[in-house]
Protein backbone atom coordinates (compact mmCIF):
# COMPACT_ATOMS: atom_id res chain seq x y z
CA UNK A 1 0.00 0.00 0.00
CA UNK A 2 1.36 2.92 -0.76
CA UNK A 3 1.54 6.63 1.33
CA UNK A 4 -1.29 8.10 -0.71
CA UNK A 5 -3.49 5.11 -0.29
CA UNK A 6 -2.65 4.50 3.61
CA UNK A 7 -3.37 8.32 4.20
CA UNK A 8 -6.72 7.47 2.37
CA UNK A 9 -7.87 4.25 4.14
CA UNK A 10 -6.59 5.65 7.70
CA UNK A 11 -8.60 8.69 6.89
CA UNK A 12 -11.60 6.50 5.52
CA UNK A 13 -11.72 4.78 9.13
CA UNK A 14 -11.00 7.85 11.42
CA UNK A 15 -13.21 8.02 13.83
CA UNK A 16 -14.56 11.46 13.41
CA UNK A 17 -15.77 10.26 10.02
CA UNK A 18 -17.81 7.40 11.35
CA UNK A 19 -19.34 9.79 13.85
CA UNK A 20 -19.92 12.44 10.87
CA UNK A 21 -22.23 10.14 9.15
CA UNK A 22 -23.94 9.44 12.29
CA UNK A 23 -24.72 12.14 14.17
CA UNK A 24 -25.84 15.48 12.98
CA UNK A 25 -24.05 18.61 14.06
CA UNK A 26 -27.36 19.63 15.71
CA UNK A 27 -27.64 16.48 17.92
CA UNK A 28 -23.96 17.28 19.66
CA UNK A 29 -25.04 20.92 20.07
CA UNK A 30 -28.28 19.49 22.04
CA UNK A 31 -26.05 17.15 23.84
CA UNK A 32 -23.40 19.94 24.60
CA UNK A 33 -25.39 22.87 24.96
CA UNK A 34 -26.93 22.38 28.02
CA UNK A 35 -23.04 21.69 29.84
CA UNK A 36 -21.97 24.55 28.06
CA UNK A 37 -24.75 26.91 29.70
CA UNK A 38 -24.20 25.72 33.10
CA UNK A 39 -20.12 26.20 32.66
CA UNK A 40 -21.24 29.81 31.95
CA UNK A 41 -23.31 29.99 34.55
CA UNK A 42 -21.24 29.21 36.81
CA UNK A 43 -18.12 30.64 35.73
CA UNK A 44 -16.92 33.32 38.32
CA UNK A 45 -18.79 32.23 41.14
CA UNK A 46 -16.81 29.34 42.23
CA UNK A 47 -15.93 29.62 45.68
CA UNK A 48 -12.50 28.54 45.48
CA UNK A 49 -9.73 31.79 46.00
CA UNK A 50 -7.47 31.11 43.14
CA UNK A 51 -4.57 32.60 45.38
CA UNK A 52 -5.37 30.05 48.29
CA UNK A 53 -5.27 27.17 46.03
CA UNK A 54 -1.80 28.37 44.27
CA UNK A 55 -0.58 27.97 48.10
CA UNK A 56 -1.74 24.48 48.86
CA UNK A 57 -0.29 23.78 45.58
CA UNK A 58 3.30 24.75 46.88
CA UNK A 59 3.02 23.68 50.00
CA UNK A 60 3.26 20.05 48.86
CA UNK A 61 6.28 20.51 46.55
CA UNK A 62 9.28 19.01 48.38
CA UNK A 63 7.06 16.87 50.51
CA UNK A 64 7.92 14.35 52.17
CA UNK A 65 4.73 11.78 50.80
CA UNK A 66 2.84 14.18 48.53
CA UNK A 67 -1.01 13.24 48.03
CA UNK A 68 -1.42 11.46 44.57
CA UNK A 69 -4.36 13.27 44.05
CA UNK A 70 -4.82 16.97 45.89
CA UNK A 71 -8.55 18.46 46.06
CA UNK A 72 -9.09 21.96 46.07
CA UNK A 73 -11.92 23.54 47.63
CA UNK A 74 -15.27 21.90 49.53
CA UNK A 75 -16.75 21.58 46.03
CA UNK A 76 -14.40 19.41 44.59
CA UNK A 77 -13.98 17.67 47.90
CA UNK A 78 -17.91 16.70 48.35
CA UNK A 79 -18.26 15.80 44.38
CA UNK A 80 -15.20 13.27 44.71
CA UNK A 81 -16.66 11.94 47.99
CA UNK A 82 -20.42 11.65 46.25
CA UNK A 83 -18.75 9.84 43.60
CA UNK A 84 -16.49 7.32 46.25
CA UNK A 85 -20.04 6.43 47.68
CA UNK A 86 -21.42 5.88 44.61
CA UNK A 87 -18.85 3.54 43.76
CA UNK A 88 -18.55 2.06 47.21
CA UNK A 89 -22.49 0.75 46.68
CA UNK A 90 -22.36 -0.87 43.05
CA UNK A 91 -19.14 -2.50 44.46
CA UNK A 92 -21.52 -3.66 47.22
CA UNK A 93 -24.19 -4.33 44.59
CA UNK A 94 -22.23 -6.56 42.24
CA UNK A 95 -20.20 -8.15 45.02
CA UNK A 96 -21.41 -11.49 44.63
CA UNK A 97 -20.86 -11.75 41.04
CA UNK A 98 -17.27 -10.28 41.40
CA UNK A 99 -16.03 -13.32 43.91
CA UNK A 100 -17.82 -15.82 42.11
CA UNK A 101 -15.30 -15.78 39.49
CA UNK A 102 -12.61 -16.72 41.83
CA UNK A 103 -11.28 -20.05 42.06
Amino acid sequence: MRGSEAKRAFEELAPGRAFASILDVTDVEAIDDPVREARAEKSGKQPGDPVKAARAMLSIIGHDDPPVHLLLGSDALQLVRGKLASLAQELDRWEGLTVSTDG
